[in-house]
């Protein structure tokens, strides 16, 4: 039955395809190739690079797409016969690399796979010789220490293990707290554990052991080298004098102690490093600790992670474009863009990436190739945060965390692949010129109905991919939305006016770095309709109706608006400048998404909606 399902689901996209969902006039001219990129985050369409890349390939149609951070995620599409052409995530390994090896081209003997320094790629290499994935320019991650405090206290900064117990010692010796860590985030608790014995685990018998985990052979830990990393980081929180409470922490928890000079160092990035000197402080990037400053490494992963469907190379041509696509994806101009802040490096040879003057210290580490590329399959991140969150909170010692950890390796999870609800219809992701995006019309139609509101207002790249016609689990139907909890929903009366200038001002400015780039970012509509035009300065708003009918200046809707902090908040302050101001809803878009189709403790599940042709685009 799901063989069917999947089946059908292809089809259907297939005669979508056909019948001009893409929403081109008919020509005389060859139908230009469509080269589809999934992006790991929706950051990557507002940058600035997707629109350099799509500027680059001017022969073909980039069109990027918000997908998710998971290989799972892919893996789902996968099954339902349906991946882009082009695929990006930044958690990833080999491991988990595995399950797509068969439907992923081999870029092993590429000319942008010739770029990259040996030492990175075989991280990525199968024991066969290929290759799917390719890392873009990575972020560094290191302590970042508080200047100013250890000059005023007299502490001398930290240079090898012994050193950086002693500055942590001298600081709590004299009120300071020695560290902040977020502990209540599961990249945190791996970059942590892992961190403090990239020494180890880059010896032999380190490198032999995720050899053999990262193949499959292999699915528990090191009995020599893991019991010791876990009793290093045991004396390390006791050395940090880290609280109990601190499991919970997030980044919110974590900084203000570090700004208000009340910490002498945190765990952090080389962006932090460049953003913490922009408003004035005086800090700088230490990296993890080993016996000397020979053993000294900087953690380091990347910004995401790119391989190319065998889909793609269906005909010489499109296989020709999407090659040209990732050569242009891993240029020095467009890796330059992602590292826009001047704190990444490069993976590549020949790639010359601006790196901020505050960083200068941590180019030993490049040159020395001292960079430990981060273990990130995914349940490598689950007992990471496990794990080390208990030894924080006092629930484990180092042995008990230790055998919990390797308990929780190659074992399934029986409950989270249970089928949570099943979708009997599927709906494209693509944007119809005479409707819009089905897949984004259903949602946005069902979070009106959870809502309860008149006109719904979401961005498309608050969602992530299609609606299949099959089983998902609870996993799967959180995947439908972007994997980011800025997504919030906002809600107030608007009149017939004030609801035409926010769309206006949602197709026409830039807020927070976003703006509408492609037809996918356009925003989707529940409850109206709306005619827009496109030329080359943009898009602009012709017309919006309800029900089909004229809007009215003067009639007054609940609106319910869908999008991130980054674009929301400064729009709708400036927007609000009568006084009227938006409310933050209670659960942001992944709850509401959450609790709408699989119910929760205050509400009741909701069938999935139908679409409604909601744009009209000339």
């Amino acid at each position: 039955m799901r063989r069917l399902k999947n089946v059908a689901a292809l089809l259907l996209v297939l005669l979508l395809l056909l019948s001009g969902c893409a929403g081109r006039p008919a020509s005389d001219e060859p139908e230009r190739e469509t080269i589809t990129v999934y992006c790991w985050s929706e950051h990557m369409l507002y940058s600035g690079y997707a629109a350099y890349v799509q500027e680059h390939v001017p022969e073909a149609d980039v069109v990027f797409v918000t997908g998710r951070n998971q290989m799972g995620y892919y893996e789902f599409m996968e099954e339902n016969g349906a991946l882009p052409d082009i695929l990006t995530v930044r958690r990833m390994s080999m491991i988990d690399a595995e399950h797509l090896r068969d439907s992923l081209l081999d870029l092993s003997e590429t000319e942008v796979a010739a770029t990259f320094n040996n030492i990175y790629l075989e991280n990525y290499r199968f024991e066969d010789g290929s290759i799917n994935w390719l890392p873009a320019c990575g972020e560094v991650e290191g302590y970042i220490a508080s200047l100013d405090l250890f000059e005023q206290y007299n502490i001398p900064l930290p240079t090898d293990r012994a050193s950086f117990d002693a500055a942590c010692e001298a600081f709590r010796a004299v009120g300071i707290v020695p560290y902040s860590n977020d502990f209540g985030m599961d990249y945190t608790c791996l970059a942590t554990l892992q961190g403090l014995s990239i020494q180890e685990l880059m010896t032999g018998p380190g490198i032999v052991w995720r050899t053999a985990y990262e193949s499959g052979s292999c699915r528990q830990l090191d009995d020599t080298i893991w019991p010791a990393a876990f009793e290093r980081l045991e004396r390390q929180l006791a050395v940090w004098d880290i609280p109990p409470e601190a499991a919970e922490w997030t980044y919110t928890e974590m900084t203000p102690p570090f700004l208000e000079g009340k910490a002498a160092m945190m765990r952090g990035t080389g962006n932090d490093v460049i953003a913490f000197r922009q408003d004035g402080m005086n800090v700088k990037m230490l990296p993890y600790f080993g016996d000397t400053e020979e053993d000294n490494w900087l953690l380091t992963y990347p910004s995401f992670n790119v391989a190319v469907s065998k889909q793609s190379a269906e005909n010489e041509t499109k296989e020709a474009l999407c090659m040209k696509v990732l050569d242009v994806m891993f240029s020095e101009g467009a890796q330059n863009i992602l590292a826009g802040n001047h704190n990444m490096i490069p993976y590549n040879e020949g790639i010359k990436l601006q790196l901020d003057e505050s960083m200068e210290n941590l180019k030993e580490y490049i040159v020395q190739n001292h960079l430990y590329l981060r273990l990130a399959s995914t349940e490598i991140f689950a007992a990471s945060q496990e794990t080390v969150g208990k030894m924080v909170s006092g629930e484990y010692n180092a042995k008990q965390a230790y055998e919990a950890f390797n308990a929780m390796l190659g074992q399934d999870d029986a409950e989270r692949d249970a089928t949570a609800v099943t979708f009997e219809k599927g709906y494209p992701n693509v944007v119809d010129a005479k409707s819009g995006n089905p897949a984004a019309s259903a949602m946005t139609n069902t979070l009106r109905a959870y809502n309860g509101a008149d006109i719904v207002i979401a961005h498309g790249t608050s969602y992530s991919g299609m609606v299949y016609a099959t089983d998902y689990t609870e996993e799967q139907v959180d995947w439908m939305v972007t994997d980011n909890n800025s997504i919030r929903c906002y809600e107030r009366e608007l009149t017939g006016a004030e609801l035409k200038t926010l769309l206006d001002t949602i197709l026409t400015r830039e807020f927070g770095g976003m703006a509408c780039i492609n037809n996918y970012s356009l925003p989707v509509l529940s409850g109206c309709e709306m005619t827009v035009r496109r030329d080359d300065a943009g898009y602009h708003l012709e017309q919006v109706t309800v029900g089909g009918k004229a809007l009215e200046e003067d009639d007054v809707f609940s609106v319910v608006y869908i999008a991130s902090t980054y674009q929301a908040e400064p729009m709708l302050e400036e927007l609000a400048a009568d006084g009227n101001l938006w409310t933050e809803c209670r659960e942001n878009c992944r709850t509401q998404w959450h609790n709408a189709i699989l119910g929760s403790d205050h509400s009741a599940a909701i069938p999935l909606c139908e679409p409604a042709a909601y744009l009209k685009l000339v």
